[in-house]
């Protein structure tokens, strides 16, 4: 979803991209949206075009698969998705940016983490 300006996601967002860059030497840039599916796909959608992109991502929507797209319209909740880097994600040619992925992450998650609760 597309957090308000002022709201805690897009506070702590900002706060991750400069923790990113102070301490990790690291360009970070915020997305208002992922372009896949991921958990956050099940936490609201803006509008009716952002339901609409996730069923043309799910093919079997409805018939294999069933997901409360009212329910989670009502949910409106707002959120972060601080990723692993890598190259051809799902493919058998995916790979793994190493040092990113199990240093860097793991320390912006749990910093994120810790601004939430704060």
């Amino acid at each position: 979803r597309t957090a308000a300006v002022d709201s805690k996601v897009s506070i702590v967002c900002r706060e991750v991209i400069e923790r990113s860059h102070n301490v990790h030497n690291m360009k970070l840039l915020s997305r208002e949206f992922f372009p896949g599916i991921c958990d956050l796909s099940y936490l609201g959608f803006d509008d009716q075009e952002d339901i609409l992109s996730l069923k043309s991502e799910m093919p079997v929507l409805g018939s294999h698969y069933k997901l409360p797209l009212d329910d989670i319209s009502a949910l409106g909740a707002d959120g972060m998705n601080i990723s692993v880097i890598g190259r051809d994600i799902h493919k058998y040619t995916e790979r793994l940016n190493m040092p990113y992925s199990f240093k860097v992450t793991p320390d912006l998650v749990l910093y994120a983490i810790k601004r939430f609760l704060s």
